[in-house]
């Protein structure tokens, strides 16, 4: 004869499957602010440096009365010699205007 348990503990299939879809969309939702909070953090930078370099060409133009011709040339009494002269969030070198003294990003939009 078969006996019928009422009172097992556990779980039902149902019960979990459900909560691994709750589960995997938290996880789905966390990744993907992660990944915003990411490029944002990479802009930030971005911008950070562009200020950084224009307070170099600042500071050059100052001490020599005349721009520097190229960023190179702010290494290494300005900026740190290995200062990176590459936007975080295109990979790209910024671009530096000798005319109007502008530092900018390539691609991303950020300038001085």
């Amino acid at each position: 004869m078969k006996k019928i348990f009422r009172n097992q503990k556990g779980f039902t299939l149902i019960e979990m499957l459900i909560v691994v879809s709750i589960i995997a969309i938290l996880i789905t939702i966390a990744v993907a602010s992660y990944n915003a909070a990411i490029e944002k953090t990479k802009e930030v930078v971005c911008i950070s440096n562009i200020r950084t370099i224009q307070r170099a060409v600042t500071y050059y133009e100052i001490l020599n009365t005349d721009p520097p011709p190229s960023l190179k040339d702010l290494q290494p009494d300005y900026l740190k010699s290995n200062f990176d002269f590459t936007c975080p969030t295109t990979h790209k070198k910024y671009i530096y205007n000798l005319e109007n003294r502008e530092v900018r990003c390539t691609t991303a939009g950020h300038k001085s």
